[in-house]
């Protein structure tokens, strides 16, 4: 199986589904790239989707669950497989001595790291040469189609936490 070289489509000007058929390559270029991260890591997609959770900081297994749409008792088979690869450790929420808080460790993103950042300093540096607005109008539009994907699915992750 050959790779094909990446080429940018040429869209007619007035085409009104050009978006959609942009969004459906940005979507496989993105499976692509996480399919490549995780088999170089050795785990599966929905332990992938659970490490991108907990990129920026702890979260519950409540809030995992339910982002991934899956049942609790799932969760804890998947955070059991990354604690396994010693992807993820889990600790007592300082807020909730009840509860419970997953976050990467070191290792983990010494190992998924590399190949996520070699494409966040290449996105990076693509939009540099954009001005202020266009970056903004971009990541605006990026924003706005989340938005509209997490509607379409009946669901919203809030990102902000």
């Amino acid at each position: 199986m050959t790779k094909k070289a990446h080429q940018t489509p040429s869209l007619p000007p007035d085409d009104p589904y050009g978006i959609v058929d942009a969004c459906r390559g940005l979507h496989a270029a993105i499976d692509a790239l996480d399919s490549k991260v995780a088999g170089n890591v050795g785990i599966s997609r929905n332990d992938l989707r659970c490490l991108n959770l907990i990129d920026r900081g702890p979260q519950s297994p409540s809030y995992i669950a339910n982002a991934l749409g899956l049942t609790t008792g799932s969760v804890t088979a998947l955070l059991d497989r990354l604690e396994s690869h010693g992807l993820i450790e889990r600790m007592r929420d300082p807020a909730d001595r009840r509860g419970l808080l997953i976050q990467a460790t070191r290792d983990c993103f010494a190992r998924i790291g590399p190949i996520y950042g070699r494409f966040a300093v290449s996105l990076v540096e693509m939009t540099e040469r954009q001005s202020t607005r266009e970056r903004n109008t971009m990541i605006r539009a990026l924003i706005d189609i989340t938005a509209l994907c997490q509607r379409a699915a009946g669901y919203s992750i809030d990102q902000s936490s």
